[in-house]
């Protein structure tokens, strides 16, 4: 994928206020590009970084890392979270990361339906790979308390070279103006019709609902589907507190301050 030498697009309001202000305006930006068939290769490289690591981050607290490959396509979102975690300096999330990947990568068919399943309640069904893999979880919540990936984040975004910062108003003027660029457009357009209508009729056939969002399993956006139509499936973990929040899709609830 060719990198965009686009900049950054923050809101006013968000770099008046504080860090979390500042990622949660970084995924609305990129969430309306995404929405308006930018492609991911026509989005700053940091923007892209701190999108997918806040995925990662709020999938992460509120099921494990588990809940992040149900909903991520990993083949794609992986290195994007590995880039955004080097870029922003945190070292050790981007450490925990990759042993946590390498201990899930590296369990049997029969252990990685155990752990996503979360089929841990007795002994006899646990064992030593999966034993790791869980605590790791643990660790990433603890780790979160110690290393502020949300501060870590928000400067990130603020340091970038030819930082662009736009009311509400001029961001959308942005976004069209880009949107005029895409030279293939009419058959993105296409194609998105074509995936909502697929996922229109997998939503009503499925057992669980699978409401299509702008992203569900489209090609500009690298997961693969919404946390509620996993949830059938995963006893998610207990969370901590976090207050209610809407500025994604995919966003539940809010990180810790």
């Amino acid at each position: 994928m060719t990198k965009s030498q686009n900049p950054v697009v923050l809101t006013q309001a968000s770099i008046e206020a504080g860090s979390e202000e500042v990622v949660d305006a970084n995924v609305h930006v990129v969430n309306a590009m995404y929405g308006k068939l930018l492609d991911a290769g026509e989005i700053a490289p940091a923007a892209l970084g701190s999108y997918y690591v806040d995925f990662y981050v709020t999938q992460s607290l509120e099921g494990g890392f588990a809940q992040y490959v149900f909903t991520a396509d990993r083949d794609e979102v992986d290195p994007l979270i590995r880039e955004g975690l080097a870029g922003m300096g945190a070292t050790a999330h981007l450490e925990l990361f990759n042993r946590t990947v390498a201990v899930f990568d590296a369990l049997s068919e029969e252990d990685e339906e155990r752990y996503l399943d979360g089929d841990l309640d007795t002994e006899e069904e646990s064992n030593d790979a999966v034993r790791t893999i869980e605590e790791l979880d643990g660790e990433f919540e603890e780790l979160f308390e110690t290393e502020n990936i949300t501060a870590l984040n928000a400067a990130w975004l603020l340091r970038q070279e030819g930082l662009l910062v736009l009311d509400e108003d001029e961001l959308e003027a942005y976004i069209e103006r880009q949107v005029a660029l895409i030279p293939n457009l009419e058959e993105r357009q296409a194609a998105a019709d074509e995936e909502a209508l697929e996922d229109a009729r997998t939503s009503r056939s499925s057992s669980v609902n699978c409401a299509a969002s702008p992203a569900t399993r489209s090609r500009r956006s690298p997961w693969a589907t919404p946390t509620t139509c996993m949830t059938a499936r995963r006893r998610w973990p207990g969370t901590s507190p976090r207050t209610t929040a809407t500025s994604s899709w995919w966003r539940t609830t809010k990180r810790r301050s």
